[in-house]
Parts: C-alpha cells; sequence; structure tokens
C-alpha cells in the first residue's frame, strides 16, 4: 500500500496486555470495511508474549518496540511518527470494535467545518453506558456536575444519549478518539510529562483553547473493557492522582484547584454517608480511598 492510499493511521499503546490487545486487533480487522487505513502497535516493552504473537497473528500490523516502558503519552507520540495517515485514530488496547471505526469517524469528520476532534459512543462490556466524555474539563464546574449527580440522573453528563453529535466544553474518551495527523502535530503530541492518565485531557484543553472543535458523536461506537470505577486497584488510582495533580499544576490556578478539592471532598464525604446509610462497604470503602489519594497528591 503506497503512503498516498492511507488515510488513516490507528494507533494502539500496548503494556504486558497481550491477550487484551489480540482482542482488540481480532475484532478491529472483522469489523473493518477500509481499506486505506494502517495500524501501528507501540509496546512498552512488554514482558508478555505480545510482540511474538502479534507478528505471527497480524503480519499487516505495524509493530514498534519501544525498549523501554515510555508511558503513554510517550508511545503514542512515537506511533504517530511512524503513522502514514492523514488522520490518527488513538485506540487503547482493552477496547471491542463491532464496526468499521475508520470508516464511521472519516464519514463524520467531514460534516464538520470546523478542525474537530471526535469521540465514539462508549459501552462497558454488558452493553451499559461507558464514559464516553465529560460536559467540562476537570476543575470546579466539573466538581459542581459531579456534586448534582447525588441528586439527579447522570448518563447524560458522560454518554451521548441522543442520535445526533454533541459539541462539548470538556474532553472525549481517550480510549478512543480521531484527529487529523497535522492538528495534532500542532499541538506538539502528548505532554511528555504526563507518564499515565491526564495525558488525553490536557492534549483536548489545548486544542479547545486554540478553538477546535470536541465532538460526542452518537455513531460509532464500542466496547472499554476498563474495570467499573469500584473494582479499580489502588495503584491504578494512585497514578491517576499523580497525573491529576500534575493537570491542575500545568492547568489550572491556585484558586480554582483549592475550590476544586473542596467540592471534590464534599462530593466524597456525601457518597460516603449515602453508602454507608444504604451499606454499601465497596463504594464508601472505594470513596473513602479517593479522599486519602486525594489528601496525599494534591
Amino acid at each position: 500500500m503506497s503512503k498516498k492510499e492511507i488515510l488513516v493511521s490507528v494507533i494502539i499503546v500496548s503494556y504486558n496486555t497481550c491477550e487484551l490487545t489480540l482482542e482488540t486487533l481480532r475484532t478491529f480487522y472483522k469489523s473493518n470495511r477500509f481499506s486505506s487505513c494502517e495500524v501501528l502497535v507501540v509496546d512498552n516493552n512488554s514482558s508478555d508474549e505480545t510482540e511474538k504473537e502479534i507478528k505471527n497473528q497480524f503480519e499487516e500490523v505495524i509493530f514498534i518496540q519501544t525498549g523501554s516502558n515510555l508511558g503513554f503519552g510517550k508511545a503514542n507520540n512515537l506511533g504517530v511518527k511512524y503513522a502514514k495517515g492523514d488522520f490518527l485514530l488513538f485506540l487503547n488496547s482493552d477496547t471491542i470494535v463491532n464496526s468499521s471505526i475508520c470508516e464511521e469517524f472519516l464519514n463524520q469528520y467531514y460534516l464538520f467545518q470546523n478542525e474537530s476532534i471526535l469521540g465514539a459512543r462508549v459501552f462497558d462490556l454488558d452493553m451499559n453506558p461507558n464514559t464516553s466524555f465529560c460536559r467540562t474539563f476537570p476543575g470546579a464546574k466539573q466538581e459542581l456536575n459531579n456534586l448534582g449527580a447525588l441528586f439527579h440522573s447522570q448518563v447524560g453528563m458522560y454518554f451521548n444519549t441522543t442520535d445526533k453529535p454533541l459539541f462539548l466544553k470538556g474532553p472525549v474518551s481517550g480510549a478512543c478518539f480521531f484527529m487529523k495527523k497535522s492538528l495534532f502535530e500542532t499541538l506538539g503530541g502528548f505532554d511528555p510529562d504526563f507518564f499515565l492518565y491526564y495525558e488525553e485531557t490536557d492534549l483536548f484543553l489545548r486544542a479547545a483553547k486554540k478553538g477546535v472543535s470536541i465532538i460526542a458523536l452518537d455513531s460509532p461506537s464500542l466496547i472499554h473493557l476498563e474495570g467499573g470505577s469500584e473494582t479499580v486497584k489502588e495503584v491504578t488510582l494512585e497514578r491517576s492522582f499523580v497525573s491529576k495533580a500534575l493537570y491542575f499544576e500545568k492547568n489550572i490556578g491556585t484558586y480554582e484547584a483549592y475550590l476544586t478539592k473542596f467540592l471534590f471532598k464534599l462530593n466524597a464525604y456525601l457518597r460516603i454517608v449515602i453508602f454507608s446509610l444504604k451499606k454499601d462497604k465497596v463504594k464508601v470503602d472505594f470513596w473513602k480511598l479517593l479522599v486519602k489519594l486525594e489528601n496525599r497528591y494534591l
């Protein structure tokens, strides 16, 4: 396939997720009807059989071995350097694709006049709505929305329940998003200071500040296998809070950071009380852990 024939480069970062990555590739190729695309897997020096199995099962995949664990953002930046497409589709290694996703994204992209970043509808394995976007970027407004979610249905706050695109003032899910390669390069790619988590949110915020539209589409859709909030391991949450602190340092003023922290704790303590009354120990322990990590890192 010549360079001119490639319109979309799909970039998947893997790290010791051999079976998950293989399933992502299987479902992508099974659903794909779009020939003008390439798939690049950037592996962060996995110790499992990722490299061997991908090379054996998917000869068409461009496999890039980093030689060390660069983290998510840096690995994606490396993948972009090898990408030949005019468009980039960033796809997590724990997703299940059930449609010709490159084709759907590309067709929808041309409907919008403004430079855009597009996100998909995301479901969990049971086909329940999963976090597909946030209405606002991290900060005081987002925490106010989280407080409001205690008192009314919140599905529409993070999932497109309509049959039309939603123009956002916040980020789409980093599990699957689509944008022009030239825009990614203009923005400087992912900030390498973020090792894992919040790198996409930081990228989207920089894009929004330049007038780029961030759009949650009603299709395509996919499944994201990431564990539900109460089942996420403490080490994973800890990494997230480290990156959250860095995001605040780079993007939020001191006053808003204090206000955001206050609102987060108010939300957390209210949930602890509510779940205690419901005798839901799992959720009580989860929110207590979040408060502990918030105090430690922010």
